[in-house]
């Protein structure tokens, strides 16, 4: 329970300590009243393929704005853009 306890913080301090919009004060949100609350879980994503577009994109169905996508490259472990 005390790693827990240890990671949980360590969590709290690395998303604390990222530029805006990635980093947040994760005590915005109320039931979070500490890193080993029970309503507190942090989770470590590893994405194979990313997609990023803008609402017009959305709302259009990819008519308007460009639609960038990201994948894993199985030879180099890294994401590469696709075009």
């Amino acid at each position: 329970m005390a790693s827990r306890r240890c990671n949980a913080h360590r969590r709290v301090e690395q998303v604390q300590a990222r530029a805006a919009p990635v980093g947040y004060d994760p005590a915005i949100i109320p039931v979070w009243t500490s890193p080993t609350a029970d309503t507190f879980a942090a989770l470590r994503l590893e994405p194979w393929r990313l997609r990023v577009f803008p609402g017009t994109a959305l709302m259009s169905g990819g008519a308007i704005g460009d639609i960038l996508t990201w994948q894993l490259e199985p030879s180099t472990g890294a994401l590469a853009r696709n075009d």
